[in-house]
């Protein structure tokens, strides 16, 4: 054993038997020398603590803004992440009741180090120990007023250990995702999915465009958000071609210390790195960039990662799933109020018009029956707020079998047009156990279907009696009827 961790050992001892003798002997006279503080200001005046002597390159704990903090590692490029908000807290409340009993011995020269910084220019360097002995550890203090050497807890250096600050990283995938997503972009060897924010909604922008479903998109970005990460380390590596690459985008307004507001757009990105483990995990590499700028290796300094991790395979399979998947279940998102008008293509080229008033439904300018107005609020109800049991897409449009009623064109206020949907009956896409023929509404490529239900039932046969049914075939209204089997 080196001279200078006897010479530690020593002064410990001598220190722990200090203390066991006042807690005996009687109080000590008012010019006895008291644990000292070892930070002369706040915590909450902390900005930055630097450690330094680990494991890794020097780490950099910032704080961001109130209670966000961020781990930055290294230079040029710098790796930068979120820290866990509770670790930090508890960090500046070890920091806050730090206390040390001063000593003219020198312990053993220190292996790491702590520079404190707070808000006003203080700054404090803690040289940090190798080692303790019961619970007490030898530390050096450094700030305006010189060099000094204090015996104290050994729960800071037990804390940070060689690793620093790395162990305390986000452990979520998508760590930073606290804007408002406004894109999420999944690409894989099976293609790519682009899903956009549009007003209130949102919508497939590729590989088809279709409106979809807001409350799956949703749960798919939470799913990202809490997507829980490994293993987690400030590391490059190159992602194969046939990686899965999910990027999440995000809109966030920050305000400057003059009041002002800036936006930023940033693009966080998941990138898989090679196969499913053993553990079924698999290896990933997490960063985020500006929107629109370059490749990780053009990282901007307000930019996160890179680090290398691992995710469930299992999560993030059931988190990838078919754009199909996300079709909005309603053909057009709007009120059955706000449809003023109908125009009904029917195969035969004729075309009926019908218009809503403050009395009801009129045809040809005719007001029509009960019957007849309950059975066109049944087939726009069915349009607007009829919920599909399945969604799908074709690249035609067109269905095997189907068997067509109409083209209907729905109005708005002011003649504005809301949407074409084409209607008809056919079978569910296989595989489907439920046989019957069901409504089938088109709009462009997407295809929903509608279980034929009583409603379902009152509008075919509304659109069917338009023209006489043809007398050597069924009527297909009898497919979607109540007792259709």
């Amino acid at each position: 054993m080196s001279r200078g961790k006897l010479t530690t050992i020593f002064v410990l001892i001598t220190i722990i038997c200090l203390g066991l003798s006042a807690l005996l002997m009687p109080r000590r006279d008012a010019g006895a020398v008291d644990a000292e503080p070892l930070l002369s200001f706040p915590p909450s005046e902390v900005t930055e603590v630097v450690f330094a002597g680990g494991e890794t390159e020097d780490q950099r704990l910032v704080r961001v803004s109130g209670d966000r903090w961020e781990l930055r590692i290294g230079e040029s490029p710098e790796v930068r992440w979120p820290v866990a908000s509770d670790r930090a807290r508890a960090f500046l409340r070890i920091l806050d009741r730090l206390r040390g009993m001063p000593t003219d011995l020198q312990g053993e020269e220190s292996t790491a180090a702590l520079t404190v910084v707070g808000g006003s220019g203080q700054r404090v360097r803690l040289g940090l120990p190798a080692g303790s002995l019961g619970g007490r550890a030898m530390v050096t203090l450094e700030d305006g007023a010189g060099v000094r050497a204090y015996v104290t807890s050994d729960e800071l250096p037990r804390l940070l250990g060689g690793r620093g600050f790395v162990g305390w990283m986000d452990a979520r995938a998508f760590a930073g995702v606290e804007g408002r997503v406004t894109r999420v972009e999944i690409a894989s060897g099976g293609g790519a999915m682009v899903l956009g924010a549009v007003g209130g909604g949102w919508r497939i922008e590729s590989p088809f465009e279709a409106a979809a479903e807001p409350s799956l998109v949703e749960e798919l970005v939470t799913g990202l958000r809490m997507l829980p990460m490994a293993e987690g380390r400030p590391e490059r590596s190159e992602p194969p071609t046939d990686a899965t690459v999910i990027s999440v985008t995000t809109e966030s307004r920050d305000a400057g210390e003059d009041g002002s507001v800036a936006s930023r757009v940033l693009e966080h990105r998941c990138v898989t790195l090679g196969p499913v483990s053993g553990g079924g995990r698999v290896p990933v590499l997490l960063s985020a960039r500006v929107a629109g700028g370059g490749g990780l290796a053009d990282m901007v300094s307000d930019a996160l990662g890179p680090i290398t991790a691992s995710v469930d395979a299992a999560r993030l399979t059931e988190l990838v799933r078919q754009p199909a998947f996300y079709i909005a279940r309603r053909a057009l998102r709007a009120e059955p109020s706000d449809v003023r008008a109908l125009d009904v293509a029917l195969p035969s080229g004729a075309v009926v018009r019908v218009e809503r008033d403050g009395e009801g439904w009129r045809r040809d300018g005719e007001m029509v029956d009960g019957a007849e107005g309950a059975a066109i609020e049944s087939l726009v109800e069915l349009i607007t707020v009829g919920v599909a049991t399945v969604a799908a897409w074709s690249e035609s449009g067109e269905v095997e079998g189907s068997q067509p009623l109409a083209t209907i064109t729905c109005g708005g206020l002011g003649g504005t047009t809301l949407e074409t949907v084409r209607i008809g009956v056919a079978g569910l896409p296989a595989p489907a156990e439920d046989s019957r023929l069901h409504a089938l509404l088109r709009v462009g490529g997407v295809l929903r279907y509608y279980p034929p239900e009583a409603g379902v039932g009152r509008a075919a046969a509304w659109i069917t009696g338009l023209v006489p049914a043809d007398p050597g075939g069924a009527d297909p209204a009898d497919a979607v009827g109540p007792s259709a089997g």
